[in-house]
């Protein structure tokens, strides 16, 4: 599993409900770390700007508190939004962010801790 969160307090909230659930001895599936999504607002004109609209930290303050890796922050950019509806999602602009987490969560995913969990199931 990959927790992903906002950084705003309130999600907090249903991400500590959510490890709270994965971790449960009847459940028991592996979270494999903890992405903090509109981390920050980048203006299209300022892409080496950042905002922080929602707070800041919040999912990594998570991710410490429970003992989880941080897989990294996805801004809120407006290129991403136009990507999406033309289909053009391999902008410079902002795919790096992704390919960093998604490599990360591979890495975490072909641990033998958590091959063993898979073998088990």
């Amino acid at each position: 599993v990959v927790i992903v969160s906002t950084p705003q307090q309130m999600s907090a909230v249903d991400v500590e409900r959510a490890i709270d659930m994965f971790t449960q001895p009847a459940i028991n599936i592996p979270i494999l770390g903890v992405v903090e999504n509109m981390s920050y607002f980048t203006p299209p004109e300022y892409l080496d700007k950042k905002y922080y609209l929602f707070g800041k930290d919040g999912a990594k303050n998570i991710a410490a508190q429970n003992g989880l890796h941080f897989l990294g922050e996805l801004p809120l950019i407006p290129k991403i939004q136009e990507a999406c509806d033309t289909g053009n999602i391999n902008s410079p602009d902002f795919v790096q962010n992704y390919l960093e987490i998604a490599k990360q969560v591979v890495q975490r995913a072909s641990t033998v801790e958590y091959a063993k969990k898979s073998n088990q199931d």
